[in-house]
């Protein structure tokens, strides 16, 4: 939910600095056809570095969920009525049956199945089967 007085990050196309703004106004419902809830922040300008009529692209987060498990879209395999995804034990693949939760654009939370520090195979998964022996690469 989107309130007066929460606080909003942005940054313009002339310049990388983040800035902070507040919300001061609101509109009261979402526009169907774009899809977005128009917004008005202030913000300070003390350097003039902000020029009336810049887009601004901007950030604002709806929730926090602190120890969240997530993992990358890619790995969930839905299925009917339910989600599974593959994990490396010991060289071996092994097929665990998850719930997931929230998503984002890249990844999806995981609320049982799986625990921290699991290794999940996140390529492959459709020629995978529970049992067969992988081989990973792990990527920094």
């Amino acid at each position: 939910m989107v309130n007066k007085g929460d606080t909003i990050n942005f940054i313009t196309e002339a310049s990388e600095e983040v800035f902070i703004g507040i919300i001061y106004a609101v509109e009261p419902r979402i526009d169907p056809r774009t899809r977005t809830l128009p917004i008005r922040a202030i913000c300070r300008n003390d350097d003039e570095i902000l020029i009336p009529g810049q887009f601004a692209n901007i950030d604002y987060i709806l929730n926090v969920l602190p120890n969240a498990l997530m993992v990358p879209s890619e790995s969930i395999i839905p299925e009917m009525n339910t989600h599974k995804i593959f994990t490396y034990k010991n060289g071996i693949a092994s097929e665990e049956s998850v719930t997931i939760g929230m998503r984002t654009d890249t990844d999806v939370q995981i609320t049982e199945g799986i625990h921290p520090g699991d290794t999940v195979i996140t390529t492959g998964i459709l020629q995978v089967r529970q049992g067969m022996p992988v081989d990973i690469t792990t990527f920094n």
